[in-house]
């Protein structure tokens, strides 16, 4: 393995002396600490708030443009956040976003899904799925352009990643997304296979299995829901027809062996898939970008390249 990034290091000390995360945890306490409210080094210029119809209301979707005057349509990523599914919003992943914007020259679309328990499984998938039709059929509107439609998504917000694409696809194509990147989601919430990165990287690393179970409890309404396609969607029968995927998880995550798998998985099922283990890196380092200099260049920097190529083919 590779060595564990300093700064990452460092994080993990000071992490790592707090007390573990107990099963009656207040979310609304929790929620204040995913994410980052660092100001990026450089801002998009043009940052709106659209209100998008989802079942039983309304949720924000936060538009990111890399300038006020587009000429031109301009290709769109969505951005699913993280946060354990109870936690998470599109201020504290506002950071990285500015990057991807700037950087890819694309719109940005980042959904503000509603989280359990107020909002217990399936709504947040469907909320994405929604919010993301609602991209589609309105991107003139923020000149994006339809026809050049990706989505991605960071730890939850990567496991939301794959259902989008499913539901998509099951929908025939509607609506028609080019590519996907899910990031270090989980993927076998109902533990169904024995993969032995939980069991190696379990606890010390951000991401414990310990605290992954206090937030699934918060998420599911039985046991029985960790089993669905969408939680665990390493057991899905058909993978095929799916959008071209750029697979990311992070060396020192638990949750890398699933994601191995399920782009494995993918190939097998005749996609085009890249899969990438980012060296060095822990669970979120995507929003970890904002004090890692390391984990920018390993894991937004990749991501946007990866991203910049799909738009351009």
């Amino acid at each position: 393995m590779a060595e564990l990034d300093a700064d990452l290091k460092a994080f993990l000390v000071e992490h790592n002396k707090k007390p573990p995360v107990p099963k009656d945890v207040s979310p609304l306490l929790f929620r204040g600490t995913i994410g980052t409210t660092k100001e990026p080094p450089r801002r998009a210029p043009y940052v709106k708030d659209f209100l998008a119809p989802v079942k039983g209301g309304e949720i924000v979707v936060r538009i990111y443009k890399p300038s006020r005057d587009i000429e031109k349509p301009l290709p769109i990523c969505v951005f699913y956040h993280g946060g354990g599914f109870m936690g998470g919003d599109v201020d504290g992943y506002d950071y990285p976003l500015h990057q991807v914007c700037l950087e890819a020259n694309c719109i940005v679309a980042s959904v503000n899904y509603r989280v359990a328990p107020e909002n217990k499984f399936l709504t947040c998938f469907y909320d994405c799925y929604d919010a993301t039709k609602w991209v589609s059929e309105h991107a003139a509107e923020f000149d994006g352009d339809p026809d050049r439609l990706a989505i991605s998504g960071v730890s939850a917000g990567g496991t939301l990643t794959i259902a989008v694409a499913i539901l998509a696809r099951d929908a025939g194509n509607e609506p028609k997304i080019m590519f996907q990147a899910p990031m270090y989601g989980v993927y076998d919430m109902s533990a169904s296979h024995d993969f032995q990165s939980r069991k190696d990287l379990a606890e010390g690393y951000y991401h414990c299995l310990s605290t992954g179970e206090v937030f699934d409890a918060f998420l599911v309404n039985t046991e029985e829901d960790k089993k669905h396609p969408f939680l665990s969607p390493v057991n899905i029968e058909d993978l095929s027809n799916l959008p071209k995927t750029f697979l990311m998880t992070m060396e020192y995550d638990l949750l890398k062996d699933e994601g191995k798998y399920i782009a494995d998985r993918m190939i097998d099922a005749g996609n085009d898939v890249e899969y990438y283990e980012a060296p060095g890196m822990i669970h979120n380092s995507f929003v970890f970008s904002s004090f890692s200099p390391k984990a920018k260049e390993m894991v937004n920097d990749v991501f946007i390249d990866r991203l910049k190529e799909a738009f351009a083919e």
